[in-house]
């Protein structure tokens, strides 16, 4: 999905129910943490994200 605001992340989540994981690219890596209920200990030390696992 591309995206042009990371607000629409939990809406992209609720559309899609067969959706299992995402990958992040810039300008989102850092933006989209707030929006995760968990976050991997190497993703957290950098503050930034790649993959997400729903």
């Amino acid at each position: 999905f591309e995206i042009n605001s990371v607000e629409k992340f939990p809406n992209i989540i609720k559309e899609n129910p067969l959706l299992r994981g995402l990958n992040v690219t810039i300008p989102y890596k850092t933006s989209i943490i707030p929006f995760l209920d968990e976050i991997d200990a190497t993703a957290k030390k950098i503050g930034a994200v790649n993959t997400i696992k729903i």
